[in-house]
């Protein structure tokens, strides 16, 4: 009984930080209330970051898509080696640029600069709830983020001259390097 009253008095003080930290908001951008559902993004409070909220439904923001990573300023990395889904849920060939000029394009979530984050940034988001078997991730506010490697800003050339980013897992926590052809999951920022 001792250790199900210190448990569950440990999920109250991590809820109560996670709704001090964390603002819903609507796909203009406008705060909604903790309770309130669906949500296109999260606010960080204490950054001041706007994240893409992701969602189980096929689509433009659907949880299971991947990306490969590109960089069409700098031209690294590789075009096209993901699969994802348009906002007509045709399923195509995509990449981390092609869902950055559209969030960019329809100014989700009230914001015109989205882009991928850094490791530092990305890695802002870990929380382990304690629970064996769920992401690291305050699921409330990130409901359908899953256990697996998100791609992150941080490049690098490997020693055989290939672009490689570095990724995170939310099922572990853990960072490596992965080359940029290979497919991974994405959650947009965008700065204040």
């Amino acid at each position: 009984m001792k250790h199900l009253i210190c448990c569950l008095a440990l999920l109250s003080a991590m809820q109560a930080n996670a709704i001090d930290r964390w603002q819903k908001t609507d796909s203009q951008g406008r705060a909604l209330p903790v309770s309130a559902g669906p949500w296109s993004c999260i606010r960080d409070l204490k950054t001041g970051l706007l994240w893409e909220n992701k969602t189980d439904n096929e689509g433009l923001h659907f949880n299971a898509a991947t990306y490969s990573w590109f960089d069409a300023t700098h031209r690294l990395g590789v075009e096209k080696a993901g699969s994802c889904s348009d906002a007509t849920m045709k399923v195509s060939p995509c990449d981390t640029r092609d869902l950055i000029v559209l969030a960019n394009q329809q100014a989700w979530c009230g914001a015109s600069h989205w882009r991928v984050p850094s490791a530092k940034e990305l890695a802002s988001l870990l929380l382990d709830t304690g629970f064996a078997g769920n992401p690291l991730i305050a699921s409330g506010f990130f409901p359908h983020t899953g256990r697996f490697p998100y791609w992150t800003a941080d490049v690098r050339q490997s020693n055989n001259g290939k672009t490689e980013a570095l990724i995170l897992h939310f099922g572990s926590g853990s960072t490596q390097w992965l080359g940029t052809q290979h497919a991974a999951r994405l959650r947009l920022v965008a700065t204040p």
